[in-house]
This record gives structure tokens, sequence and C-alpha cells, in this order.
């Protein structure tokens, strides 16, 4: 998809009230042995040698809870797949506009308001935010 925004409006304009949407997402770059391969490059390069005519959109998570929430009244994302090993091989040739957070280390397993979509991993207290998210599902409603 393209323009996701126009899309994600178009279906919520298409929604009758009351109407719920269930949405898979699944952030991998389609080269699947290297799933952040696609965060590597500047936006020129990857819209003029990468990805054209592929229509392969770079948004993270909190891009797409944002889209979803200009146009339905209630969204809700679950984490459904992070590869951290990956995120980390990765890391220092991604670009910063697409670093959304860090593993952070906090007093517990509770997620932190700075990253919202933090889960807990290894040694209690270490949050993996959503710069590794690979695959998430997005749940949205209309309410007219």
């Amino acid at each position: 998809v393209e323009d996701v925004a126009e899309a994600v409006s178009d279906l919520a304009r298409a929604t009758a009230s009351g109407g719920r949407h269930f949405h898979f997402i699944d952030l991998r770059d389609h080269y699947f042995k290297y799933p952040f391969e696609m965060l590597c490059h500047s936006e020129r390069i990857w819209r003029r040698v990468l990805n054209p005519g592929s229509n392969l959109n770079r948004l993270r998570v909190g891009d797409y809870e944002r889209l979803f929430s200009t146009s339905f009244q209630q969204v809700r994302v679950e984490l459904l797949g992070i590869d951290t090993a990956a995120f980390r091989s990765a890391r220092r040739r991604i670009r910063p506009e697409f670093l959304t957070g860090e593993t952070i280390k906090t007093q517990s397993h509770a997620s932190c308001s700075e990253h919202p979509y933090c889960r807990p991993i290894g040694d209690p207290g270490t949050l993996q935010s959503q710069c590794c998210t690979l695959r998430f599902k997005i749940a949205s409603s209309v309410s007219r």
C-alpha cells in the first residue's frame, strides 16, 4: 500500500457504525532473512533504487497507531512478534528516523510511558521497545 493514511481513511468511511477491523501487520523487509534491512537506507535510495514499484512502506508500530487513531474512535495494538537478535545485528546500520526506542532498564516489568510498546524481555527490569517489533495486530472500531 503506497498511501496507508488514505487507505485507513477509506476503510473508516466504508465501515458501518459499530463496525470493527482487525489487521495483522508484518513489518519485516520482504527479504525475510534480514527483517530490518529496509530501515538501513535513505529515503532517496529506497525510492529510486530499492523499492521502485513495490510500494513497501517503512512505517513502524507507532506510525500505524497514529494513522488508525485519526480515523477510528477506538484503536488497540497488540505486539505479536519481536526479533531482538536481528535488531541488534542491524542496529548500527538502521537509519535514526527508524529507531523508535531502545532496550531500556526500568525498576519493573511494567511498560513505560516514554516507549508505549515496551515488552518485558530477559532479566527483570529490562524492556524492549517497538523498534524490534516485526508483527502486530491492530484492532479498531467506528461508532457514529
